[in-house]
């Protein structure tokens, strides 16, 4: 190497080991001191150097670091007398780190670290950066190094701080991990609309030149640190022969190795200079032959390096006193289309700088700077505290000794989980206070309390707001306002309407239930009439009356169409069939439906009907303060000089300066509370109190909120439900369910799904009056085709229809049997279509004329006979069974 006219001549000792245990760096270490050497370059990783330090210190070597950078080195830098370092410590980073999260007024992240020595001692001064500033570090997270990065899966810790819901993470681990780290990011959503920051290990080299499967342009818009790259004036000289040699891109890492290995150069070319003969020593370790002796020009060696002031390739060459960098400066780097572009630079004296012609393109490919937390909360677990004040909040405990909460504001909870997807963990505050300003402690107290300092995200329940709160907390839309409250006299209502029976249904309910026992009784009395086994039809299709039982004829009329009508109206009454159940399959399955609706149908009628009664008996004649400033029946009044008598008189609200007007008119304002208790369970007399004993009747004013938040969550989001749930919900009907219960009208589309079970059931038995009507015909003609079934189908059909109208047993006897389709068939077969079927015809009634009178009756039997054998003790004709 050469410096001016002379020229030094450096022998290396090039020994690379990666990843390689402790006790094998050691001996590295031992091999080098032994060969002689004057000074050491490496190792890179800091426990690395920390094993060997403590040796090369021990022979006074001097060990240059290029990307050492544990915390430990400036903390402790009396314990590591012969080291410089080439890189600033990671605590000069987090300063770094916080100029940017100042920045953008960001206020909380998350971190995402490895479980090593550069994972976890780096992010220590960030963290102390935070609490001093009141930012909120959201999630912890640690991860194991691996051998192998490809294997690594960290899914439980990404989903961890999604659930935080913040939107800045910092990645600090080897690059390495952090490409696959970003992978698995990206596969849980947790890229768009994020911001990753990576710091300078993972910058140090762009990742286009990786040469493996990993995807860049997926990650465009990550920003992060690094070391301040190429501001020494030997860097584009140092770059050029770079490239010459076929290395490809100067990085950090390399560019730190080089300044290393020139601070060594310069600093041996001063001592020369200044006349000391330097040669190398073998150093042994022979520890029983007496002390240790060190290299002789050691201490000297480091008193000319802390010395040197000159120029590098990366930064200017310059060691203070304790072998830290003078240049300590980093670049604030984006990830584009090119690598790694930078848009800012961060040093000590100046601090951070944004360059404004190179604005940051975030992970959402927009310059729009990104939110710090989610617009929402979902996937998000917040801690909720509330105090527990029936009816709002009670608690009870289950036989297994689980702690559940009820009441009006935990189904608001509930249902605010629901729309915006988040969950919660409920706690009860010790001692049940709300919260107040302790002047001697000089802190909040109770719920309040809790929020400030951060112990709970979320607080509910009957929570007064007072402008003294409102500096310290947010609070939603309100739910319920129970500032005031009236007390009545409550009087048994006695004036019941005639048809207050009515009342449980609608009348498009009852109109359904008329329609639906019509249909019915209709559906009973085409069984009834049409089926092979209904009471009419298992006669009318009989092929010979003469054999039908004598009980079947007794029970024909059992269920003409006005007897199905009263049957259907005695079934869902519960009195059960008037004269006797369907004996058809298809008539049992309409009744068995039927039964099943009017089960619910009575059981919901019955309910509801008590509900309205109870409502009716107890039915108080105000209900708001409109109603009772519209009426003058009943005089009403408040405490005189108190604060509810000031709301009254201060009010803007029409209402409440005509109840104002009112009562200063009739003179209607007590002594005190006891009075107008008295005055309003004499009746007459309302009483309006500010009392929350007085709960009977609850209005809904201005003073009570249900939720109150930490600054840190979003406010809007939950002021923005609240307001839909008060739009979309009944939160009054629902606060009277919680403590009184209800009677409310049940509409048709409450019971909407019973008639569509009465009409499938109606359905049904149609199908079960064709399949017993076609197995009736198939049981008469075994031999027919298809075709012949549809019609033995229709003929059973027109015969039931015919015979309705006979009443006596003669006419049904008197009435030939015909079967049309066996007649039509019959004689198709005696008029001939064409001459071949003619010249058939007439060979067939020559042969016939050369019959016996035994043949010729045997034919006749086989043509004419149409009747079978009845059994006697058989219900039904064996033709159709």
């Amino acid at each position: 190497m050469k410096f001016g006219s002379s020229t030094i001549t450096i022998f290396i000792i090039l020994s690379r080991n990666v990843l390689i245990g402790s006790e094998l760096t050691l001996k590295i270490a031992q091999y080098l001191i032994h060969k002689g050497i004057v000074a050491v370059v490496g190792p890179a990783m800091s426990f690395d150097v920390k094993y060997t330090q403590p040796y090369f210190a021990g022979f006074h070597i001097p060990q240059f670091a290029p990307v050492a950078t544990d915390p430990a080195f400036c903390a402790m830098s009396p314990n590591f007398p012969y080291l410089l370092r080439m890189s600033p410590c990671d605590n000069i980073q987090c300063q770094a780190l916080a100029a940017i999260i100042n920045c953008y007024n960001w206020t909380q992240f998350a971190l995402l670290m490895s479980k090593d020595d550069y994972g976890i001692n780096g992010m220590v001064a960030l963290k102390d950066e935070a609490y001093k500033r009141g930012w909120s570090v959201v999630a912890h997270e640690h991860f194991e190094p691996v051998p192998d990065p490809y294997q690594i899966n960290i899914t439980r810790q990404l989903k961890w701080i999604r659930q935080t819901g913040t939107r800045i993470v910092i990645l600090n681990c080897y690059k390495k991990y952090s490409r696959q780290i970003l992978k698995q990011a990206g596969d849980l959503g947790m890229m768009k609309n994020w911001v990753w920051i990576v710091t300078d290990a993972q910058t140090e080299q762009d990742w286009q030149i990786l040469g493996d499967d990993f995807v860049v342009n997926q990650f465009y818009g990550i920003i992060g640190t690094r070391l301040a790259y190429g501001d020494g004036s030997r860097y584009q000289e140092t770059l050029k022969n770079w490239k010459s040699d076929e290395h490809g891109e100067l990085d950090v890492v390399a560019g730190k190795f080089y300044d290393a290995v020139l601070a060594i150069s310069w600093s041996l070319h001063l001592m020369i200079l200044d006349g000391y003969d330097i040669t190398g020593q073998s150093l042994g370790f022979d520890f029983d032959s007496g002390p240790i002796k060190p290299w002789r020009y050691g201490k000297e060696l480091m008193k000319y390096i802390r010395k040197i002031n000159t120029s590098g390739t990366m930064n200017d060459l310059n060691f203070q006193q304790d072998g830290s960098p003078t240049y300590q400066e980093y670049d604030i780097v984006n990830l584009g289309r090119t690598g790694f572009v930078q848009v800012g630079k961060w040093s000590p004296i100046r601090g951070l700088e944004m360059f404004p012609d190179k604005p940051v393109l975030w992970l959402s490919q927009s310059l729009h700077i990104p939110r710090d937390r989610a617009k929402t909360v979902e996937n998000t677990t917040l801690r909720v505290v509330t105090m527990i004040e029936p009816p709002f909040v009670e608690k009870e405990v289950t036989s297994s000794g689980k702690i559940v909460y009820k009441g009006f504001c935990i189904e608001l909870l509930n249902r605010l989980q629901q729309d915006m997807k988040f969950k919660y963990t409920l706690e009860a505050v010790p001692k049940n206070r709300y919260g107040s300003w302790d002047l001697f402690d000089e802190k909040w107290s109770g719920i309040i309390g809790y929020l400030v300092e951060k112990k709970a995200d979320l607080a509910i329940g009957p929570l007064t707001v007072n402008s003294q709160r409102q500096s310290a907390v947010d609070f939603t839309q309100p739910f319920v306002h129970l500032g005031l409250s009236i007390l009545v006299k409550n009087s048994v209502n006695v004036d019941y309407k005639v048809f207050s029976f009515l009342k449980p249904f609608n009348a498009y309910l009852w109109i359904a239930i008329v329609v639906a026992t019509i249909l019915v009784g209709v559906f009973l009395w085409l069984h009834a009439t049409f089926s092979p086994r209904g009471y009419h039809g298992r006669i009318a299709q009989s092929r010979d009356p003469r054999q039908v039982r004598e009980d079947h004829w007794t029970t024909r009329d059992c269920l003409r169409l006005f007897d199905s009508m009263w049957s259907s109206f005695s079934y869902g009454v519960g009195q059960g069939a008037d004269i006797a159940h369907p004996k058809s399959i298809s008539g049992r399955v309409v009744v068995a439906f039927w039964w099943f609706a009017m089960l619910i149908i009575s059981a919901s009628y019955t309910a509801n009907l008590a509900s309205f009664l109870i409502r009716d008996v107890f039915e108080t004649p105000i209900s708001s303060l409109d109603d009772l400033a519209a009426q003058t029946s009943i005089k009403y009044g408040c405490v005189k000089d108190s604060h509810t008598m000031t709301f009254f008189q201060m009010s803007r609200v029409a209402t409440h300066a005509k109840m104002w007007a009112f009562m200063q008119r009739h003179n209607t304002f007590v002594e005190n509370v006891t009075e107008g208790v008295k005055r309003a369970r004499d009746g007459g007399y309302a009483f309006i109190s500010d009392s929350q004993g007085l709960w009977q009747i609850w209005l809904w004013i201005w003073t009570f909120k249900t939720f109150t938040l930490h600054p840190s969550i979003q406010r809007q989001n939950f002021r923005a439900a609240t307001e839909r749930i008060c739009e979309f919900t009944n939160t009054k009907m629902a606060s009277r369910k919680a403590n009184f219960g209800s009677g409310d009208v049940m509409h048709f589309y409450d019971m909407a799904g019973v008639f569509y079970a009465v009409m499938f059931g109606l359905a049904f038995s149609s199908f079960a009056l064709l399949g017993e009507l076609a197995w009736a015909t198939r049981k008469d003609k075994k031999q027919e085709k298809a075709s012949r079934l549809l019609q033995g189908i229709k003929d059973r059909l027109v015969l039931s229809w015919k015979r309705k109208r006979e009443t006596t047993r003669r006419s049904y006897d008197d009435e030939p049997v015909t079967y049309w389709s066996i007649a039509i068939e019959r004689l198709q077969n005696l008029i001939p279509t064409n001459r071949k079927d003619k010249r058939v015809i007439d060979k067939r009634r020559r042969r016939t004329n050369f019959m016996t009178d035994e043949q010729h009756e045997a034919t006749d039997e086989k043509l004419v006979s149409v009747r079978e054998p009845v059994n006697e003790h058989s219900s039904k004709p064996t033709s159709y069974i």
